[in-house]
């Protein structure tokens, strides 16, 4: 380990902490990097209520740019250290092309040795996508007002619900996804969902339901209304991210407050993707729309009012307007019952099924049907049981 010094770039000061020795600064950041940044020093890219982030080189054969996820120990309570513990272990066993690679944990001690500090090492990608949309938006409602291609919305899509099939295969629920926490590199439009901190496995007695995810922005409406939930809350969420592309936040309510936002968001959602009065609604939400909301009448979708697709670029074969609504109102569908996992989303929507099969050939995924032969090869090279020599052997024990 060797003492460095890092800039705190958001509140202007230096400050000391111990970093492995392959750790170099990043000099190459040109995002997040201040020019006045002295050489020697490494730098900070956010600070955060628990935990600070830092970039970071590897002075490693194979090189790469990381992020450190610096955690204050000294400000922890027994919630904060549950979560870092459930982040440490999710993130040893996620290994997926679509998510951050996780390279290892440390820890600075106090003379009593002590831990103070605790780092999680990620791998680093150029921006976040909330630093995207922003670059992309900056025009907006102007005569320069950038057109969106529908190649790129969509692969956004398939790569966040690649990563999600792979997540929910291992009933692994995100809670937090969000422009933030999704990152993006320029060379192949290369996304990946970097961070984990509010992740949980879900449980059958739905102990992941007793603290919810971190955005309310970007939550499903049964998490907004404190009922059960399960993996598809991150279906939800990405449909809304895929949305912002357009330059809008289709779902945030206008004048909300902190202490209505809930209720406010809830509000917004059902007028966006409307709601009928029936038993399949109060079998989820109780009497959550009629008695806490006020609502007493049946609301019509108003999608094509509240999207802006006139931003997307004309139709590109089946990449349209109309099939990329069709996905978001799925996605979106306020009775989770009926929103799609992320597999069925890949399969069977009309606006992935091009970019889907370009990613599965680019990573030689095998098809469905390719992956069922492959099994019968694999059975047929297995020698026969024998049944009847099983049963004496448990008869005899």
């Amino acid at each position: 380990m060797k003492r460095v010094e890092v800039v705190d770039q958001i509140h202007d000061y230096t400050f000391p902490c111990q970093v492995p020795d392959y750790f170099g600064v990043d000099l190459e950041d040109r995002v997040s990097r201040n020019e006045n940044t002295p050489k020697e020093k490494f730098h900070t890219i956010d600070i955060l209520t628990t935990h600070m982030v830092i970039a970071a080189r590897l002075l490693l054969p194979a090189g790469g740019r990381v992020v450190a996820k610096r955690f204050d120990l000294v400000q922890f309570g027994d919630y904060d250290y549950k979560k870092l513990i459930r982040e440490i272990e999710l993130s040893r066993l996620i290994k997926h092309r679509h998510i951050a690679r996780y390279y290892q944990c440390f820890w600075e001690e106090n003379s009593e040795r002590r831990p103070i500090y605790f780092y999680i090492i990620r791998e680093r990608l150029d921006f976040s996508l909330d630093k995207y949309y922003a670059h992309i938006s900056k025009d907006d409602g102007s005569s320069g007002e950038r057109k969106r291609d529908h190649r790129l919305l969509s692969a956004l899509f398939v790569q966040i619900l690649k990563a999600l099939q792979f997540l929910q295969e291992h009933d692994i629920i995100h809670r937090d996804i969000s422009p933030k926490n999704i990152g993006v590199n320029q060379n192949g439009f290369l996304i990946k969902l970097i961070d984990f901190g509010c992740s949980r496995k879900q449980s059958p007695s739905l102990e992941h339901t007793l603290q919810p995810g971190a955005d309310y922005l970007y939550q499903a409406p049964e998490m907004l209304a404190g009922k059960p939930y399960d993996t598809k809350v991150d279906i939800w969420s990405t449909a809304v991210v895929g949305i912002e592309m357009l330059g809008c936040k289709v779902l945030t309510p206008t004048g909300w407050s902190p202490h209505t936002i809930k209720a406010d968001m809830l509000k917004r959602i059902l007028k966006v993707c409307g709601w009928q009065k029936s038993d399949q609604y109060e079998q989820v939400y109780d009497n959550v729309f009629h008695d806490e909301l006020g609502l007493r009448k049946p609301m019509l979708p108003q999608f094509e009012k509240e999207i802006p697709t006139k931003r997307l670029e004309p139709d590109r074969g089946p990449l349209t307007k109309d099939h990329f609504l069709d996905l978001v109102k799925i996605m979106l569908s306020v009775d989770p019952r009926k929103r799609p996992n992320a597999e069925k989303c890949l399969m069977e929507a009309k606006y992935l099924q091009v970019m889907n099969r370009k990613y599965d050939e680019v990573h030689n995924v095998p098809s469905p049907r390719e992956s069922f032969l492959e099994l019968i090869k694999r059975l047929r090279d297995e020698p026969p049981t024998n049944l009847q020599n099983d049963e004496e052997k448990e008869a005899r024990s």
